[in-house]
């Protein structure tokens, strides 16, 4: 699936990171969080910006196979209820997240982030992304050396 291919190649790396910025500068992202959590002009923009995220992935990619892709779908679908909610009800966000920031969500979303980030990266950009034309290629090569051995 191309679609998929190209999203989880998009938005693997940014979660990856995103989530390794977390666990490795947690106190500078709880810092920008609250600033962020102390603006609801900031918090209804990115919740315009999300939901439009959330409805062009749904839009391009509403695969319910139980697939890796899944995770695409499902990240589609949590974009638009963030955004939603930040447009619809700011202040009911902001203090959500400051109940977040107060307990351990920023470490375990860190990770969370980390491993879906590093599962889309690995298969848009892995063994599996690669074409068919590629995999039976590589299984040629792999047959070849097998046999001179």
């Amino acid at each position: 699936m191309p679609t998929s291919q190209f999203l989880a190649k998009l938005i693997g790396p940014v979660l990856f990171f995103i989530g390794l910025g977390a666990i490795a500068n947690a106190p500078v992202y709880n810092t920008m969080a609250s600033q962020f959590l102390g603006n609801l002009g900031m918090i209804y923009f990115s919740g315009i910006l999300t939901l439009l995220a959330g409805i062009a992935i749904v839009l391009y990619h509403n695969a319910w196979e139980w697939r890796w892709y899944l995770l695409i779908t499902i990240l589609g679908w949590l974009a638009i209820l963030g955004g939603i909610l930040r447009i619809v009800a700011p202040q009911c966000t902001a203090a959500v997240g400051e109940y977040m920031i107060g307990g351990n969500a920023l470490p375990i979303g860190g990770v969370v982030m980390i491993v879906v980030g590093a599962t889309l990266c690995f298969n848009g950009y892995g063994f599996s992304g690669i074409t068919a034309a590629a995999k039976r290629k590589v299984r040629r090569t792999a047959a070849k050396r097998r046999r001179r051995r």
